[in-house]
């Protein structure tokens, strides 16, 4: 490998957001490289699902390509490390994002049906974001 690839994947930076149920704007942090799988089931609070077609968000009038992981039973009742709960919360800024991201893709999905919302995002919604060696790295 030449120097210069090995520079650049040392320099493979991301970016993480965590939304969180109730809040609009997200938590965020840089990272050089993409959280442990461990980490990121502490985040969402269980086992991670990505969520399907929330591939692009829009960050300071940019649309960037990412991953977004939620809890895979946040929508139902769930048991981690030993405590049983119900539901998560619905996370309406997370689902909002969803739905733009769905509009960008070929062809235009929606999470909706009139006014009838077909699905949400329940629970903390941690999207990763970065460069290509970053997401690469996921």
């Amino acid at each position: 490998m030449s120097s210069s690839k090995t520079t650049q994947r040392k320099r493979a930076r991301g970016t993480m957001l965590i939304y969180d149920p109730g809040t609009a704007t997200p938590e965020a942090s840089p990272l050089q490289r993409p959280p442990s799988l461990p980490d990121m089931q502490r985040i969402v609070g269980g086992y991670i699902e990505a969520v399907p077609f929330f591939d692009s968000i829009e960050i300071e009038g940019k649309v960037v390509r990412c991953v977004v992981f939620v809890n895979e039973e946040g929508k139902l009742s769930s048991r981690w490390n030993g405590t049983e709960r119900g539901p998560l919360a619905i996370n309406r800024a997370a689902t909002l994002l969803w739905e733009a991201a769905l509009q960008r893709v070929v062809p235009p999905r929606s999470l909706r049906r009139g006014n009838d919302a077909l699905d949400v995002i329940a629970g903390p919604a941690l999207v990763l974001t970065g460069d290509d060696d970053f997401m690469e790295a996921l």
